[in-house]
């Protein structure tokens, strides 16, 4: 790494412009590679009618039907024309019944297409189309607990899981202590793991409060006759590995078994899949260990990795030509994943050539990134070059859009966020922050001032029962209060310690000060300074950063006070989130229409399986890919814990600089036609190292260019 670091700015440019290029793909198909006397070539002239011709490798994957079958589908390697190719030979080569295949996959929307692919293929009837079974993990699991006779109600409605938890941790006096959405991602995670309440042995007095807070939630649903979701994959799980009559049906049913994205299998699931295609083991799993990036969701690389050992006589086909991306951008792509411990070993050809290099960009700070490239995009519209639908820009975490996302705000560039439908100024650690501000403003605000109840070391519900008497008062005595949170304090503060008392006095008298402060300055201090501390205060607490590692929390509050740097006024800085916020609400119409004319905004766990004509990479940075938290991973508390140990010979930090890696590998893939790779000097008011990820992949680019010491 201290070599690789030596990399300077306009070599790494220098180097750029030479990016390793991947060895082009052969241009051989069906066409030629399947001869008219061989017995099924009636199906390959079928598809080369309907524009489907296959390379050698994508012809093997269709032909091998019976017994384990591992495809590894590099990126752009179309691995969905695949599947649905090697359904049609199963159903009209090998004649295999409709019925006794079955075609998971990970959204209910790919199962749809895949279906309406496979009707089209020539020699499918209408029949074999309805009794083929393509579905999602859960969809399949919840058919066969209603075939078995459960007859629970379905717990669908996510506010309704929330308040539920709510009325949970209300009983258990931990009504402001933990999020809801938190409490849920946990039971979830710990579901496909196959950890029922019984099975967690607790280790510190927080996961003895979440196991009791599961096991309530457990026996709420039990005495209501409800399952969730992950119940339908826990259930059946159970269902089957108890009641050996009703697994050897499901066998019998599902002879053949595909499974699409596999890289993204969780622990149950693939058990799942091992009993229902045990003992013929005619399964075929589709995916690329190099874009194993779930791990937070339970996904785990060594599924993939390990497929052979688990299934001895497996056979594996490898599709690497990549039809999506250029040659430069495949190139690339390959020196980056490359460097990977623990991986299945490719090297991707590409059957584009492309004209431009990636391009590298290293802006002063966040800031300047976001100027450069709204600059960037706007240019090229305004050139014709471009439509605004053209652009993507991805980021390893929330945090890092927020600067583009003011920018493009402030110059009406039309964009889209997906995914996380929340605002970075309402995240749960920014808000109470952003609410202070606001309460310096106006004490009047009620929301707000529920919000920043816990910093006051308050309670949320004696707080909304305070303001109610308030409201109650106001409308009988006919006249508005002048200081809701004053009067709040002051009827709280009688039933509370002097010391308590005194506290909640001097958070009343900070407000006062911070109101005419600049708002960098006035977080600094709701942050760091003494009456407040915010941050010490979320150190304290626990229970609050459960699921978010502290350094993706710090990394929120440091992006929120450089989000302030360029407002003078507390009042200015509270109207431009104002306006973000109405900009965001209106993103809602936008999202549904995938046509619409605007810039996509997407953190890479959520581009994945996407595409884009031009890619803008941002922060590719050390401290945000690989992730502080990554970095940190042997120290760090808050990593949870699984029931299986995936990947033993790496320790925590090797396995998360594993899949920060795959990050990598996975933003530069989406990819059509234009990349630019941004790494900014500063981060946070600190010096930025480009990602290692990044140099460690020109290293050799620059020893062939530079010194010409490879060849």
């Amino acid at each position: 790494m201290e070599k690789v670091a030596n990399l300077k700015f306009k070599e790494i440019k220098e180097v750029f412009s030479h990016v390793p290029v991947s060895e082009k793909a052969s241009t051989m198909t069906s066409i030629q590679i399947v001869d008219d006397i061989e017995k099924d070539s009636f199906y390959f002239r079928a598809l080369e009618q309907d524009n489907i011709m296959l390379n050698q490798n994508q012809i093997d994957a269709v032909r091998q039907t019976d017994g384990p079958l591992l495809i590894i589908a590099g990126a752009g390697t179309g691995k969905t024309t695949v599947l649905i190719s090697r359904i049609g030979y199963m159903l009209t080569v090998k004649k295999i019944p409709a019925s006794n295949i079955l075609l998971v996959t990970y959204t209910k929307k790919a199962a749809n297409e895949m279906k309406e692919r496979i009707g089209q293929i020539q020699g499918i009837t209408p029949a074999m189309k309805s009794q083929l079974y393509t579905g999602t993990f859960h969809s399949l699991f919840l058919r066969i607990l209603r075939e078995q006779g459960d007859k629970r109600k379905v717990l669908s409605n996510e506010r309704f899981k929330q308040v539920l938890i709510k009325k949970i941790l209300q009983d258990m006096n931990l009504k402001d202590d933990y999020q809801p959405e938190t409490i849920l991602s946990m039971i979830s995670f710990w579901k496909n793991q196959i950890l029922r309440p019984n099975d967690i042995k607790p280790e510190s007095s927080i996961e003895e409060e979440l196991k009791q807070i599961y096991k309530q939630y457990e026996d709420w649903k039990e005495n209501n006759q409800y399952i969730d979701f992950d119940d339908f994959m826990l259930e059946t799980y159970f269902l089957l590995t108890y009641e050996p009559e009703v697994l050897k049906y499901y066998q019998e049913k599902f002879k053949y078994i595909l499974v699409d994205e596999f890289q993204d299998t969780s622990y149950i699931q693939y058990e799942l899949m091992k009993l229902l295609a045990a003992p013929q083991n005619n399964l075929c799993v589709v995916g690329d260990d190099a874009q194993t990036i779930y791990g937070f969701r339970g996904a785990e690389s060594h599924f993939i990795l390990n497929f052979d050992k688990v299934f001895p006589n497996a056979q594996q086909v490898l599709l690497d030509i990549n039809y999506r991306s250029t040659d430069k951008i495949v190139g690339l792509g390959n020196e980056i994943i490359r460097k990977s411990k623990q991986k299945i070993d490719k090297q991707l050809k590409a059957m584009r050539t492309g004209y431009q290099s990636p391009k590298f960009l290293r802006p002063n700070t966040i800031n300047e990134e976001a100027k450069i490239i709204a600059d960037t995009i706007q240019t090229l519209v305004q050139n014709g070059e471009k439509t605004y639908k053209d652009f993507a820009i991805l980021y390893r975490t929330y945090a890092a859009s927020r600067a583009m996302y003011d920018e493009f705000v402030l110059r009406k560039i039309p964009f889209v966020t997906y995914g996380n439908d929340s605002l970075f100024y309402n995240h749960s650690f920014v808000k109470p922050i952003v609410d202070i501000l606001r309460l310096s403003q106006n004490p009047n605000l009620e929301e707000a001032i529920v919000s920043v109840a816990p910093v006051f070391f308050l309670k949320k519900d004696e707080v909304e029962r305070t303001l109610n008497r308030i409201a109650t008062m106001e409308y009988i005595e006919g006249k508005q209060s002048e200081n809701k949170l004053k009067e709040v304090i002051s009827i709280l503060s009688k039933h509370v310690k002097s010391f308590q008392r005194d506290a909640l006095q001097e958070k009343l008298l900070e407000l006062e000060k911070l109101k005419t402060l600049a708002p960098e300055k006035a977080i600094k201090h709701i942050r760091t300074g003494r009456v407040f501390s915010y941050d010490k205060y979320l150190d304290m607490n626990k229970r609050q950063s459960l699921t978010f590692h502290k350094e993706m929390v710090m990394e929120m509050l440091n992006e929120l006070e450089n989000s302030a740097k360029r407002h003078k006024t507390i009042t200015d800085y509270l109207q431009f989130i104002e306006q973000i916020y109405l900009t965001h609400q209106e993103m809602d119409a936008v999202r549904i229409n995938e046509e619409a004319n605007v810039v996509k905004f997407m953190t890479i766990h959520q581009s994945k399986g996407l595409e884009f004509d031009t890619i803008f990479f941002i922060s590719f940075i050390e401290n945000v890919l690989p992730h502080k938290a990554a970095l940190f991973a042997d120290y760090q508390e808050d990593r949870i814990a699984r029931n299986n140990q995936p990947n033993k010979n790496l320790s925590k930090l090797e396995e998360a600089l594993e899949e920060e890696r795959r990050l990598a590998y996975v933003a530069i893939t989406r990819a059509k036609n234009q990349l630019f790779i941004s790494s900014p000097k500063k981060h946070h008011n600190e010096k930025a190292k480009v990602s290692r990820f990044l140099l460690e992949a020109l290293t050799s680019v620059r020893d062939t260019y530079g010194r010409q010491t490879k060849k």
